[in-house]
């Protein structure tokens, strides 16, 4: 008995120390070409977007570099939520980071959803204190509280940190600037998998934005306000069905209009022949490699236009 609660207490110290140590100093290990470290050392950004992985796989960075210049930067998390969004936004100005142009996802998706931690990739670019401060704003609404402190704080990229070395360099490779390179680009769809995609699940969100979210992207517009930072909102691009669907219709008429409400620009495609070319999209809501260039350099295209006018 004496034995096996030794062995108890061995363990929980040896995840404590752990933990610990992923908490204290995981923010500090390299980290260049994704996410807040790498977002943090460039220190002056002209066009920072900032969203989920429908940036990170739907935004070519040579061509946003080749048509907008190089410093540009897609800060992304997958799932990124308005809240999430306004957190990294206010740490990143915090660390004396300077950005002249802020492009924000218009997933809509993210509008309806229950604030969570939607990628624990994030824990691992904080520091202790935000953290800290971004699981006091998490838990808030949360029942399960304990459950996920320990989600949180101890099992949260574990996996990463064993295997650090290696899979950081090899991560590393797949991006440039915070956007998926070349290598990791997904195939486009064929028309038998676009026709056979399942968009059932929009159907489990709510009818109606959730106020949290919703207060967050009018935070986001103030802060953008406050810094002085011209603010555009971009939706990217998905495939045809998505778009034919009532929910998803219903949900991007609901950002337009909170959008439209608070002054804030926003940028929207409604390309047919882009929307209906199954090879452009990896699933209904990702763009292949071949759809993210293009959709790219549409995008830029539009955004030198707002710039000029």
């Amino acid at each position: 008995m004496k034995t096996l609660l030794k062995i108890i207490v061995l363990a929980v110290l040896i995840c404590t120390c752990v933990a610990s140590f992923k908490l204290c100093f995981s923010h500090k290990l390299p980290n260049r070409n994704r996410g807040l470290f790498g977002a943090r050392e460039m220190l002056y950004i002209d066009n920072l977007f900032v969203g989920s992985s429908m940036f990170r796989k739907g935004l070519d960075m040579r061509a946003i570099e080749e048509k907008l210049g190089d410093k540009s930067y897609i800060l992304s998390y997958n799932g990124n939520q308005p809240v999430a969004i306004l957190f990294e936004l206010k740490h990143l100005f915090k660390s004396g980071v300077k950005v002249k142009n802020l492009y924000v996802d218009m997933y809509a998706l993210s509008l309806f959803a229950k604030p969570s931690l939607s990628d624990e990739r994030l824990i691992w670019d904080l520091s202790p204190g935000e953290n800290f401060e971004l699981f006091r704003i998490l838990s808030a609404i949360r029942n399960d509280k304990f459950k996920f402190a320990y989600s949180y704080f101890l099992s949260s990229n574990m996996c990463y940190l064993a295997s650090y070395p290696i899979s950081n360099y090899l991560i590393s490779k797949r991006y440039r600037k915070g956007a998926t390179t070349k290598f990791a680009f997904s195939a486009g769809m064929t028309q038998k998998e676009a026709d056979s995609l399942d968009l059932s699940y929009l159907d489990d969100f709510p009818d109606k934005p959730n106020c949290t979210q919703v207060d967050a992207v009018a935070k986001i517009a103030k802060l953008a306000s406050d810094m002085g930072i011209d603010l555009t909102f971009v939706d990217t691009i998905k495939y045809k069905g998505v778009y034919e669907t009532q929910k998803y219709k219903s949900m991007i008429s609901d950002y337009e209009r909170i959008l439209k409400r608070l002054s804030v620009k926003y940028v929207r495609f409604s390309d047919g022949l882009f929307t209906a070319d199954s090879s452009n999209f990896s699933d209904g809501v990702h763009l292949s490699g071949k759809g993210a260039r293009k959709f790219t350099l549409l995008l830029c295209e539009e955004l030198s236009k707002k710039t000029k006018r």
